[in-house]
């Protein structure tokens, strides 16, 4: 009997480090607890805690979002007009959008990527879908890496700084047949 309680007790603790451990490695808080207000939401959860995301895959941050992307747009490498630096995502529709953006307070999350991605194919998703946020696009961008992540209006107030507040560097890449983008090792 006493073996059956030192392994209850045992688990049920057990148990409960599992919980505290998964909390801490999720720590987004739900919109409620912002009182709908989808700025400090996103400000808080994923611009102050980016670095949960940073160096990891866009999947990570789009299971943590916890709104849905309406739309997104991708952004033409500064350096290198064949790449793509990063994606911006809407969370707003229709009127609303107009609505926010017209009072510059429709905020967009962007992603910038460790490996940019080729233009061809950003275009490709973009125009395939009009720039609506669905099963494809994810699955084409999910897999890839985050460098940064910012936080802008759109559309662009004159007297706000632009939307990357450095100009990303193209790295040294191959490409491969398919179109993928890989790294480029250094040989000695």
């Amino acid at each position: 009997m006493l073996k059956y309680t030192a392994f209850l007790l045992a688990t049920g603790l057990l148990v409960s480090q599992l919980q505290r451990a998964e909390a801490q490695s999720n720590p987004v808080k739900p919109l409620q607890q912002f009182n709908g207000d989808t700025v400090a939401y996103l400000k808080e959860n994923f611009i102050q805690n980016k670095q949960q995301y940073i160096h990891n895959k866009l999947d990570s941050l789009l299971k943590n979002l916890g709104i849905p992307v309406i739309s997104y747009d991708y952004h033409i490498q500064f350096s290198d007009h064949r790449y793509s630096a990063g994606i911006s995502f809407s969370f707003y529709s229709g009127n609303q959008f107009t609505i926010m953006a017209a009072a510059q307070k429709q905020l967009v999350i962007t992603v910038l990527w460790d490996i940019p991605v080729l233009m061809d194919s950003a275009i490709f998703f973009g125009e395939k879908s009009n720039s609506s946020w669905l099963k494809g696009d994810r699955d084409y961008y999910k897999n890839k890496t985050i460098k940064d992540i910012l936080l802008s209006y759109h559309p662009f107030p004159k007297q706000t700084v632009p939307l990357y507040p450095y100009q990303p560097t193209l790295p040294d890449v191959n490409v491969d047949s398919a179109g993928n983008v890989t790294l480029k090792t250094k040989d000695k």
